[in-house]
């Protein structure tokens, strides 16, 4: 509150836009730390009451964007492009694996190893909740028909994915379809229909399970 931040570290960035007749276009970049020094994982078959930490350090953020917005014959298209990458090649940890212990004294082994490899060793361990790495990456488009001044149709189509979070992502990230139409009555009411048709590709370790689910709104 108040101007005051909670990170030691100063995060900087910004954003360069062009607009030509009915077409804009940007581009912006910003670069932070991510406090990564209690990182939880748990094992699969293990409750989440025995998870454990490990010490990630600050990890170097890199985020770049792209956006677009153009009208033609009653349509506007536009989306956005925006990747946040982690610098965890220069970072190692070392953590007591409560998971593998000494067979003689019964205690945690402590381990040492890239950020790297600690992901691709978690992520052996629990392939559905512990991903590669902390990357992200998404973007949209979307299609926008104005029937009237007050009624409009659209399309869009969006994509994320999470690398650290392959439960709500997948293996090979979000894909979602959108349909729906609004009718604005007034300056103060919107009325909307919405169909979204969601898919993710999961490894349950066995095979690869496709999830599709349509909803409405």
């Amino acid at each position: 509150a108040y101007g005051q931040g909670a990170s030691p570290y100063l995060g900087y960035g910004g954003r360069v836009g062009l607009r030509v007749g009915d077409l804009k276009v940007g581009v912006s970049a910003s670069t932070d730390k991510g406090n990564q020094k209690n990182f939880k994982w748990t094992e699969a078959g293990y409750p989440e009451s025995e998870s454990q930490t490990a010490n990630l350090g600050e990890i170097t953020r890199i985020r770049i964007g792209a956006d677009f917005s153009m009208k033609f014959a009653g349509f506007t298209l536009s989306g956005e492009y925006m990747m946040n990458k982690s610098n965890i090649d220069d970072h190692s940890v070392t953590f007591d694996d409560v998971y593998d212990k000494d067979p003689i004294t019964n205690t945690p082994i402590t381990k040492t190893m890239s950020v790297k490899d600690f992901f691709t060793y978690a992520n052996s361990k629990n392939k559905m909740f512990i991903g590669s790495g902390l990357d992200k990456m998404s973007y949209f488009a979307t299609l926008q028909y104005n029937f009237t001044d007050n009624i409009y149709g659209y399309v869009m189509y969006d994509y994320l994915e999470d690398e650290i979070n392959p439960y709500y992502f997948g293996t090979e990230g979000y894909k979602g379809f959108s349909f729906g139409a609004g009718w604005q009555v007034n300056d103060n009411v919107v009325l909307k229909a919405q169909l979204v048709q969601h898919n993710v590709k999961y490894d349950n370790t066995r095979d690869y399970t496709n999830y599709v689910q349509t909803d409405y709104s």
